[in-house]
């Protein structure tokens, strides 16, 4: 799992594309979140994003921590 320090939010801040993560897996109607692919967990001020390959309705994977926004 990578850490990423200084992350900025809002306008003019940093970007998080997550699409290479997403390629090869079948997301239906862009529902990376309610569909449970994705999930941002917040822990003492630090973000971490983690990726279940089948989702929610699958059972084979969990949710693997990829990166934490500090």
């Amino acid at each position: 799992m990578r850490v990423l320090e200084n992350f900025t939010l809002g306008d003019g801040g940093d970007v998080l594309d997550l699409s290479g993560l997403l390629n090869g897996v079948s997301v239906p109607n862009d529902q990376e979140f309610s569909g449970g692919y994705l999930q941002f967990d917040n822990s003492g001020g630090d973000t971490t994003v983690k990726f279940d390959a089948d989702g929610a309705a699958g059972g084979a994977y969990d949710y693997v921590p990829v990166v934490t926004l500090v």
